[in-house]
C-alpha cells in the first residue's frame, strides 16, 4: 500500500468518525458510564493468602527396593503430586472444619469458590487464596483452610502409618512362622543325617548366592519401576506423540546399540566381581562409576533421538520427553543387570548342585533360612520405622507463611475498569459509526458525484444555521453562501461553452433536498452579475417560488396555459434589476398535460427570446413526471443532491429517468454540505480567501 492510500484511507476514517461523531460519543459515555457505576457500586472484595511447603514423595517409611513385593502392599511406591495436594486442600473435609471453625454461615460449594490455590514452577510451594468483602475473614479463612489441610493431612498419614503398621505385622507373623519352620528343618536335616554343619566354602557359596539373589531382586524391582513410569508418561501424552515415542525408543540406532552392547559387558563384569566382592568393595565400585557415566552417555542420546523425532511444543511437553528418555536408559540398564545376574546366578546355583546330595539339601535349607531371616529382618526395621512415624503424625505439608489481613481490595479494580471502559466505549463506537455509515447508503462525499450520474460536480452549497439568510440578497457580502452560488454560475458558465443553455432545468431525484432554494439563489447571483434571467415556477403541485420571493400566486404559469393571457400580463418584476418571476399560479388538475402540451412548448420559446437564461423549478423527478416532461424541451438539467439525504440508488434511478427522457444533465450542485471534516476544505477555503483579501 502507498503512502497516499494510506493516506486517504485515514482521513476517510477521520471523515467518518467526525461525520458519526454522536454515535461514538453516545457509545463512549453510556458504557464508560455503566461501568463506572457499576464499579463505585460493587462492593470490595478482598484477598488473603497463606502458603504452604508440600512434599510430593509422600509420607516415607524407607527403602523398600529389596522388598518390592511389600512396597506394593503398602502402596508406598506412589509418589503425591503438587496438583494431588490442590485438589485435596478444596476436599469436603477440609472446608466442613473451616466452615465449623470460623462458624461461616455459607455452605461446602460457596466456601470452595471463595477459595483458590495456585502453584509455582518448579516448586513445591502452594498458596491458598481466599476472597471475602471482609478483609480480616479472607485472612482467617486462608489460614483456617492452610491449618485444617495440614491437620487432615496428619490424620491421613497417620492413617497410612496405621495401616502399613498392621500390614507389616501379619508379614512379620507370616515370614516368623517361614523362618522357624525354615530353621527347625534345618536342625532336623542335621540331627538325621549326622551333619553339623556346612564346609567353610559351601557357607561361602551361599552367601555368594544371597547377594546375588538380593542384587537380582533389587535389578527386577528398578525394571517394574521403570515400565511403570513409562505407562505413566504415555498416559500423558496424545496418541500421535505416544506412536512417535514408542517409534523412537524401538527404532534401532547404531550409537544406543553400541552404548547397550557396552552397558551389557560392564554388567557382566559387576555380575562376576559380586560372587569375589562385597558392593562396597573398590572394584565394584569403579565398575559402578563406569556404568553411570555410561547411563549418561545413554540417556543423552536417547534424548537426542526423543528431541528429533518428538517436536515439543511446550516445556511440559519436553520435560516429559526428558523424563521418558531418562527411564528409558534407566529401564535398559536395569534388564542388563537382570540379565547379568541372571546368568551368574544361575551358574553359582549349578555349582551347588555338583556337591554330594546330603551337603546339596542342607544348603539348600540354609539358603532358605538365611533368606526368610533377611527378609524378617528387613521386615522389622520397616515395621519400627512406620511405628515412629505413626507416633510422630507427621504431616506432608506445612505452613511457612500465614495470610495477613490485606489492605487494598482485588475488586473492583476501579481504574482498570474505567481505563478498558474508555478504550473498548471508544472502540465499539467507532465500530458502530462505521456499521452505520455502511448501513448509510446517501451520498456524502462530492466525489460521488461524478461516477454516480456521470456529470460535473458544479457546486457546493454549505448547510445554514437557523438564524442565516435563505437569499444571497440579505447575506453578507463575504459570506459562503454568497460565494458557493457564485462558483455554481461560473462552473455553469464553463459546462455550457460548447453549448449554449437558454433554459435550465432545476429538479432533484427526491423532497426536501432544496431544488427551489438553489432555483432562486442562483437566479439572484445571475441577475446580480448582469444577466437577464426569468425564474419560472414549474412545480405545479407545491408551488414555493413566489414564497421566497414574497409575491402573489393568484396569476401565473397555469394562466397563461389555461386562459391564453399573455406573459407579460402574469410576469413579475423582484427587487433585483433583470430578474423576473414567473409563478406557478393556481394548482391544475393536471400538471403534466399541461407541461407536455404545445402550448407549453411555445412558451419556453418565448421566454428564452425575453431573457439571457430561463430557470424552470420542476418537482422531484422520482414522484412525479413533471420534470423529465419539461426537461426534454429545455437546454439542461441541473441535478440538486442534498448531501447524507439522498440515496445513491435513489440518485441513479434519476439519472436513469433524465436519460430516457433524452435530457442533457449540465451537472449536479452538492446542498446542505457541513463545515466538517470530509469537507473541510470548504470552509478553509473560504476563510483563507477572505482573510487573504483582508490582508
Amino acid at each position: 500500500m502507498s503512502e497516499s492510500s494510506s493516506e486517504i484511507g485515514l482521513r476517510e476514517y477521520l471523515q467518518i468518525i467526525q461525520r458519526r461523531r454522536w454515535i461514538v460519543i453516545e457509545v463512549f459515555i453510556v458504557l464508560v458510564g455503566i461501568v463506572a457505576i457499576g464499579s463505585f457500586l460493587q462492593a470490595p472484595v478482598y484477598r488473603a493468602a497463606a502458603a504452604l511447603l508440600v512434599e510430593t514423595e509422600g509420607p516415607s517409611f524407607g527403602r523398600y527396593e529389596e522388598l518390592p513385593m511389600v512396597a506394593q502392599g503398602l502402596d508406598m511406591t506412589r509418589a503425591a503430586t503438587i496438583e494431588t495436594h490442590k485438589r485435596l486442600i478444596t476436599t469436603r473435609p477440609v472446608l466442613e472444619a473451616v466452615i465449623q471453625d470460623l462458624d461461616l454461615p455459607v455452605g461446602i460449594e460457596k466456601l470452595r469458590a471463595q477459595v483458590s490455590i495456585e502453584t509455582f514452577r518448579d516448586t513445591d510451594v502452594i498458596e491458598i487464596h481466599a476472597e471475602d468483602r471482609d478483609p480480616q475473614l479472607a485472612r482467617d479463612i486462608a489460614n483456617s483452610v492452610a491449618e485444617n489441610y495440614i491437620l487432615w493431612n496428619q490424620d491421613y498419614n497417620r492413617a497410612s502409618a496405621e495401616s502399613a503398621s498392621l500390614f507389616l505385622e501379619q508379614q512379620l507373623a507370616a515370614v516368623k512362622n517361614e523362618l522357624t519352620q525354615a530353621e527347625e528343618q534345618t536342625e532336623h536335616y542335621k540331627r538325621s543325617k549326622g551333619i553339623s554343619d556346612l564346609d567353610e566354602e559351601t557357607r561361602q557359596q551361599i552367601e555368594v548366592l544371597g547377594k546375588l539373589e538380593g542384587e537380582l531382586a533389587s535389578a527386577e524391582a528398578a525394571a517394574q519401576a521403570a515400565s511403570a513410569r513409562s505407562q505413566v508418561i504415555e498416559e500423558k501424552l496424545s496418541q500421535q506423540q505416544r506412536f512417535r515415542l514408542r517409534d523412537s525408543t524401538e527404532k534401532p540406532n547404531p550409537i544406543v546399540e553400541e552404548l547397550q552392547v557396552e552397558l551389557a559387558r560392564l554388567e557382566a563384569q559387576r555380575a562376576g566381581l559380586l560372587e569375589e566382592y562385597a558392593t562396597e568393595s573398590h572394584n565394584v565400585r569403579a565398575v559402578d562409576a563406569q556404568i553411570d557415566n555410561l547411563k549418561q552417555q545413554l540417556l543423552q542420546q536417547l534424548r537426542t533421538v526423543l528431541a528429533s523425532t518428538t517436536r515439543g511444543t511446550s516445556p511440559v511437553h519436553d520435560e516429559l520427553l526428558t523424563d521418558a528418555a531418562r527411564n528409558t536408559a534407566t529401564a535398559v540398564a536395569a534388564r542388563k543387570r537382570v540379565a547379568a545376574l541372571g546368568r551368574i546366578l544361575g551358574r553359582a546355583e549349578a555349582q551347588l548342585n555338583d556337591m554330594p546330595s546330603r551337603e546339596k539339601e542342607l544348603a539348600r535349607l540354609v539358603r532358605a533360612q538365611n533368606v526368610a531371616d533377611r527378609v524378617y529382618t528387613l521386615l522389622l526395621e520397616k515395621y519400627h520405622e512406620v511405628r515412629v512415624a505413626q507416633a510422630m503424625r507427621l504431616s506432608s505439608a506445612r505452613l511457612v507463611e500465614s495470610a495477613v489481613v490485606p489492605e487494598f481490595p482485588i475488586k473492583p479494580r476501579k481504574k482498570l475498569n474505567i481505563t478498558l471502559a474508555c478504550i473498548f466505549g471508544l472502540i465499539l463506537g467507532i465500530m458502530l459509526a462505521s456499521l452505520v455509515e455502511y448501513l448509510d447508503d446517501t451520498i456524502k462525499d462530492p466525489d460521488e458525484i461524478d461516477e454516480l450520474i456521470g456529470a460535473a460536480l458544479l457546486g457546493t452549497v454549505p448547510r445554514l444555521s437557523e438564524d442565516e439568510p435563505m437569499l444571497v440578497t440579505r447575506a453578507e457580502p463575504k459570506s459562503a453562501l454568497i460565494e458557493a452560488f457564485q462558483t455554481i454560475h461560473a462552473n455553469l458558465n464553463f459546462a455550457s461553452v460548447d453549448q449554449a443553455v437558454e433554459s435550465l432545468v432545476i429538479t432533484s431525484a427526491g423532497a426536501k433536498e432544496g431544488k427551489t432554494f438553489v432555483t432562486a439563489n442562483l437566479a439572484l447571483t445571475m441577475a446580480r452579475q448582469g444577466k437577464q434571467v426569468i425564474v419560472v415556477d414549474a412545480d405545479l403541485r407545491r408551488p414555493a417560488l413566489h414564497k421566497r420571493f414574497g409575491t402573489d400566486n393568484a396569476e401565473g404559469l397555469t394562466t397563461v396555459l389555461a386562459s391564453g393571457r399573455s406573459i407579460e400580463e402574469v410576469l413579475a418584476a423582484t427587487e433585483i434589476e433583470g430578474l423576473w418571476l414567473l409563478p406557478s399560479g393556481p394548482i391544475p388538475p393536471n400538471p403534466v398535460e399541461l407541461l407536455a402540451s404545445d402550448k407549453m412548448m411555445e412558451l419556453c420559446q418565448a421566454l428564452a427570446n425575453k431573457a439571457d437564461l430561463v430557470l424552470y423549478d420542476t418537482p422531484p423527478i422520482i414522484m412525479v413526471s413533471d420534470a423529465p416532461t419539461l426537461a426534454s424541451q429545455s437546454d439542461g438539467v441541473l441535478l440538486v443532491i442534498e448531501q447524507g439525504g439522498v440515496s445513491r440508488r435513489l440518485v441513479a434511478e434519476a439519472r436513469d429517468v433524465l436519460a430516457r427522457a433524452h435530457a442533457r444533465t449540465i451537472g449536479a450542485v452538492l446542498n446542505k454540505v457541513t463545515r466538517q471534516a470530509g469537507h473541510y476544505y470548504y470552509s478553509y477555503y473560504y476563510s483563507y480567501y477572505y482573510q487573504s483579501k483582508e490582508e
